[in-house]
């Protein structure tokens, strides 16, 4: 029963071909999608970008603290854009100092890697609870005993500065370019300033030793999660110099699932509820390492380096080897539509029956053969000649197209008569004789259908022209075996018509 069924299905796919390409789109779509829910992971491995890479770390939390630096020797830092803190201004003014209204070009040159302590606070600018996205690059320097460092906020930054004082020490006198101003302070003095929003800072900070990499702590309230510490922030990611994103790390609850898929990682997007945990930002030539902690999706390189949905799937064999199956009988049934292995504008069965005994019988039968071998594929003169038309040549033209003639017999179909007592079956012009010539003339497969209990009519009782009927084997439908008797007919008249059904000559 389930291998007629499946055949029926395949088989009916070439007459609703819509129908079929319409399954397999859908199927192939949610399989596509499958592969692209990612679901979250512990993280393994650190971000790390090179010299053309620029480093954003999203929704760092509303604390005043963000990064932390303290160490031996000076630090060199430029601002694009800067103003004076309000004390810092004050104190200047105090020294005789004109301080420029407004933001604008400020560097602070300590000659990096000289003598003596710095220390370097990078925090808020302003209190709020919106988190802010913090862009780091790193960019190659010239000499191995430092790194260098191009730094943004799209929020306002503090930032202190300051290195220690060393009197009579080289590099003891640092110069601060405040405008059009050059002045040389004291090591000792802080200096406090204000950046804007989107205003770049590039600092160069000396190493312990030429080629190590600088540790640059996050600072502030670490968020914990077991034993692991950190700054809390959304997603990390890496853009190109271009501003193409090439990768993104997503916080998330560990095995929560990205139902929109990667594309919204693709696209930069961080729909996580968990963050991301960041220890420090290791700086090297050209180079930024961030040690990570937690759980949540990753992708780079136009993937996901995620587990997916399917591949979650698919690791159970069972479940494998039933996708594979589904799949298999998709395309099967796809093929078979974008082929047509069906004719469509030809029809395969020609149903020949008398309809004063038989019209309940050869309905129910082409009822049934259209559900296997489709609405196309069998031709009933009731259903199939419309209105208007030459009723004997759409006859002789479905006879010729057809491969097979059914021949229904019921009880009456052998003496069936007209309204002046004579037989049919007697009469030359009788429609039902003169189908079974033709067919008998055009050596077409021919099966007798026997319905209602009807037997195969004896050869002398039938005229002449039709005396072969009786030598072809017959197929016998009965009333409580409908189905199963009508799907063995539609087995028969799927497959290739046998070369000696009528090629044999008549007998004298």
């Amino acid at each position: 029963m389930l291998r007629n069924q499946l055949q029926r299905l395949l088989r009916r796919a070439a007459e609703h071909r819509l129908t079929a390409l319409g399954v397999f789109v859908v199927a192939a779509g949610l399989q596509l999608w499958l592969m692209n829910v990612p679901i979250a992971h512990p993280i393994a491995t650190p971000v790390v970008t090179s010299a053309r890479e620029t480093m954003s770390l999203a929704g760092l939390q509303p604390e005043d603290t963000l990064l932390h630096h303290q160490g031996s020797g000076g630090i060199d830092m430029r601002f694009e854009r800067a103003s004076l803190a309000p004390l810092t201004a004050m104190l200047f003014r105090q020294l005789g100092v004109v301080v420029p209204e407004g933001d604008g070009p400020i560097s602070w040159i300590t000659t990096a890697g000289t003598a003596g302590d710095s220390v370097l606070t990078i925090a808020r600018g302003e209190a709020t609870d919106v988190p802010l996205t913090l862009r780091v690059h790193s960019t190659p320097a010239a000499t191995r005993d430092v790194v260098q460092l191009e730094l943004d906020a799209d929020a306002p930054l503090k930032i202190t500065v300051g290195a220690s004082f060393i009197a009579d020490a080289p590099g003891a006198r640092k110069i601060l370019h405040l405008g059009d101003q050059t002045l040389e302070l004291d090591g000792g003095l802080p200096l406090v300033l204000n950046v804007p929003p989107n205003a770049l800072l590039r600092a160069v900070l000396p190493v312990a030793q030429a080629g190590e990499t600088l540790r640059l702590p996050l600072a502030g309230v670490a968020a914990t999660t077991g034993s692991a510490t950190g700054q809390p922030v959304r997603s990390i990611a890496v853009r190109s110099a271009e501003g193409e994103l090439s990768a993104i790390v997503c916080g998330a609850s560990p095995d929560r699932l990205l139902w929109r898929g990667v594309g919204m990682l693709a696209d930069g997007d961080c729909p996580g509820d968990v963050p991301l945990l960041v220890d420090a930002l290791e700086l090297g030539n050209g180079r930024i390492e961030a040690q990570l902690s937690g759980s949540g999706w990753v992708w780079h390189d136009n993937d996901t380096a995620s587990e997916t949905l399917y591949e979650r799937v698919t690791a159970n064999p069972a479940i494998a080897a039933l996708l594979m199956l589904i799949d298999a009988m998709l395309a099967a049934w796809l093929l078979l539509a974008a082929l047509s292995l069906r004719r469509r504008s030809r029809y395969r069965v020609f149903m020949s029956y008398r309809r004063d005994d038989s019209a309940g019988h050869s309905g129910r039968i082409y009822d049934r053969l259209i559900e296997s071998l489709g609405a196309d594929a069998v031709f009933i003169d009731v259903e199939k000649i419309p209105p208007g038309s030459y009723f004997e040549k759409v006859l002789v033209a479905r006879m010729h197209a057809a491969e097979s003639v059914l021949v229904i017999i019921a009880p009456g179909w052998l003496n069936a008569t007209n309204a002046a007592g004579e037989r049919r079956l007697d009469l030359p012009d009788d429609f039902v004789r003169r189908e079974i010539e033709m067919g008998l003339a055009l050596h077409k497969r021919m099966i007798p259908v026997l319905v209602g209990g009807a037997g195969m009519p004896a050869r002398n009782d039938l005229p002449e022209s039709l005396r072969r009927l009786p030598e072809l084997n017959a197929v016998t439908i009965n009333h409580a075996s409908f189905d199963r008797d009508t799907d063995a007919l539609a087995e028969i008249l799927v497959s290739r018509p046998g070369a000696s059904t009528q090629t044999d000559p008549a007998p004298p």
